[in-house]
């Protein structure tokens, strides 16, 4: 399912890019044929904040490729926990993918796939954190101010 995954999100993101605006549809399509039971949630649904959202169990959370956003995310959620996801970055041809169970690993271009490997810091082992510089936050920074930081990777390619 993951490579499968990963095939939709390299497609749309070469379909947005050159400016087709079927990216967004290979999405939709890709994933209703996969099952078409599963409801498709948007990101970028344009909802205000105090709208209602759809609650169902399980679902598909789709952010896509904007102008402005170079990131195709698609991920299976079950439950409020991710079962599935694919993140890919296309002007970096790098593609982040991870399952339940199978872990979690990083591709570039047509490089073998790396298994990445986490764990949480000791509270004195000092981290690297990469942000994108337009979802910097008073909640993230806050979070931030306790761990003891070794570099910090601002990133407005990503944002």
């Amino acid at each position: 399912m993951l490579w499968w995954l990963i095939d939709v999100a390299r497609r749309a993101a070469a379909a947005l890019i050159e400016g087709d605006c079927t990216g967004n549809l290979i999405i939709v399509e890709a994933l209703r044929h996969w099952d078409e039971t599963i409801p498709i949630v948007w990101e970028e649904a344009g909802l205000a904040a105090d709208a209602p959202r759809p609650q169902p169990s399980r679902f598909w959370l789709v952010s896509a490729l904007e102008e402005s956003d170079f990131i195709v995310s698609i991920a299976l959620v079950d439950g409020k926990r991710p079962l599935a996801g694919v993140v890919f970055l296309p002007a970096a041809d790098v593609v982040y993918f991870a399952g339940r169970n199978l872990g979690a690993w990083r591709q570039v271009g047509a490089q073998p796939a790396v298994r990445l490997r986490a764990a949480p810091p000791t509270p004195s082992e000092p981290v690297v954190v990469v942000e994108i510089e337009s979802q910097r936050s008073s909640a993230v920074a806050a979070f931030l101010a306790c761990l003891p930081i070794a570099e910090r990777i601002v990133d407005y390619r990503l944002g």
